[in-house]
Formats: C-alpha cells, structure tokens, sequence
C-alpha cells in the first residue's frame, strides 16, 4: 500500500479552499508572510512548530499536521478478509468476504483483475461509494457478475443499482452518508471495517465541491469517527487506517 495520500501542504490548501480564504487572507488572520502559505501549499516549505497560527486559523489540529512528517498509521494492514486492487487512477477497488459472501467496493478495474480474488467465489454485490469516474471507471464490466449492485439514491438510477438509503444494510454492509466532496458520497461499513471512498483518508479528508461544501467533509469526518476505534478504515486512496488513529492524528478532526 501507498504513503499517505496527503501532504500537510495539501491538507492546508484544501481547508484554506474550504473557508473561503485567499492565500493573503489565510496570511492576514495567521500573521505569516503571503509567501509562506504559497510556498507551505506548494510543498516548498515544511510544516513546522513556526506554522501552528496558520493551523489554527484554518481550524485544522496543528499537532496532527506535525505528526504527518512521521510514520505512525503506516503499519495499519488489510484485514485477512479483504483484497485491494490498485486502478489506473491510482485508487483502490476492494474485495471484501463478508457474512453474505463475496463484496466488490468501487469497481475501476476490470473484472478478469478481481477474478483471481474471488477464487471462484459467487460476487455477491457491488457498490458504489460516489460518483466519480476513479471509482466507478469499470461499473458496466463488473456488474453483470454481481447479484446485486448499490448506491447512493441520487446515483442509483443512473448506473441501474439499487438505491442504499441512509443507515440501510445490504450483503453485510451498511451505508453512511458522506457528502461534501461528493453530493452522493456514501461510506459502507460492516463486521470491523468501513469503505471510506473519499470522504475520510489516513490522516485527511476529501477535497470539497465548493467551499459552501466544506462543513459537509467535516461532518462526514466526525460521523466517520463516531465509528468504534478499532474498525479498519479502507478509503478510495492511499493505506488503510482505523478510527482510533484518525481520531487522534486526522487534521480535520477536532475534538
């Protein structure tokens, strides 16, 4: 699996995005030069204990962003029951053994890729997490093999699934509404885990639609994290995670 898919820098563009702030404003509100949040957002400066005005000004956790630097949360690994295959977007489509059988979340791969893990095992469902084409790239190749396919109401009928409607279960997986990088994100979570799509990364979020959009990441966040600590959190990019280390390290989480 990948490093983390963020960078601090990201992370500080994608907050300063989603309050509506210039580079100048975010400068103003933190005292620091114009320059250094270009350059902090461009990965030309590092993060550091000199930068925690601009943290708070953007009401990130500063110390999580400080902790980016380091590597705790990369030895999170798969769980036995769940296989990650990477698309040519660089996300991931998950095979995940649940109670009912055979899972594929975010097909953007061709089935003959996922053959080789179901192991001849019936595919009893797809879902879908939103509607982006990096997760979704291979759904008319994938769903014929399925028995069944899911996803968000407002996504359903145009793939031809069946609507997941909140808090609904469906082949040992539960849906949780995820907007604000996407109007139609949905998290799937079962026995231990939960498909995190874009809404939730280790250690950040999604990117928001607009900036109107970002209180919507941050709620998903926080209802991401109300999750036991213990579940293994799978997101669409970059290394699995848990709960119990987002709520701890995730910048946008704030207690």
């Amino acid at each position: 699996m990948s490093r983390f898919e963020d960078e601090p820098g990201d992370i500080l563009q994608k907050a300063r995005f989603g309050r509506a702030l210039t580079p100048a404003e975010a400068a103003k509100l933190s005292g620091l030069p114009p320059a250094t949040v270009v350059n902090l957002e461009a990965l030309q400066l590092t993060f550091g204990p000199d930068h925690m005005a601009l943290a708070k000004a953007l009401g990130l956790n500063g110390e999580a962003l400080l902790m980016l630097a380091e590597d705790e949360g990369l030895d999170v690994l798969l769980p036995s029951d769940v296989a990650a295959v990477r698309s040519p977007w660089s996300s991931w489509t998950y095979v995940w053994f649940g109670p009912e059988g055979a899972v594929v979340v975010d097909p953007a791969v061709p089935y003959r890729a996922l053959e080789r893990h179901l192991g001849g095992n019936p595919l009893v469902a797809v879902f879908v997490t939103h509607s982006h084409q990096d997760h979704l790239a291979t759904y008319e190749m994938v769903a014929p093999h399925a028995g069944a396919c899911y996803a968000h109401p407002d996504l359903a009928g145009t793939l031809g699934a069946t609507p997941l409607a909140p808090g609904q279960a469906a082949a040992g997986l539960r849906s949780l509404l995820a907007p604000g990088h996407a109007e139609d994100g949905l998290v799937l979570y079962g026995e231990g885990v939960a498909f995190t799509g874009d809404a939730l990364f280790a250690r950040s979020a999604g990117r928001a639609r607009t900036a109107a959009d970002f209180r919507d990441v941050l709620e998903s966040v926080r209802r991401i994290l109300a999750l036991p600590p213990a579940t293994v959190l799978l997101p669409g990019h970059g290394p699995p995670t848990t709960v119990a280390l987002e709520r701890r390290l995730n910048p946008f989480y704030l207690i």
